[in-house]
């Protein structure tokens, strides 16, 4: 999802890959002007890396030829264990647990 997200999406569009080393692989698409609303032409990178951590890291890169806002989110969901949860059963229990861990605050009837 973006800011515009007028039409179909950029999660529904082709995007180009490439292995960038042992452990990073590189995304690219470029919206042409106009594309889900936005101004110019918008050309996005997301490359993923596997630290030796076994941490995933995602860098994202938006550049427009045409001044505009932007701002991309991932809304990723990885669920690598063996689980009898739902996705929607663990997604709420992680942000209880998230929600627990912080400081910030919360508007009344939210939490």
């Amino acid at each position: 999802m973006h800011y515009f997200h007028l039409f179909q999406g950029f999660d529904k569009v082709l995007w180009q890959g490439s292995v960038k080393s042992d452990s990073s692989v590189a995304f690219s698409y470029l919206a042409k002007d106009g594309e889900e609303g936005y101004p110019g032409n918008l050309m996005l990178n997301a490359t993923y890396t596997l630290g030796e951590d076994n941490g995933l890291k995602l860098h994202v890169l938006a550049i427009c030829d045409q001044a505009t806002p932007v701002n991309i989110v991932n809304h990723a969901f990885f669920n690598l264990g063996k689980s009898e949860r739902s996705e929607e059963q663990y997604f709420f229990s992680l942000l209880r647990a998230l929600r627990e861990q912080s400081n910030e605050v919360y508007i009344n009837g939210t939490k």
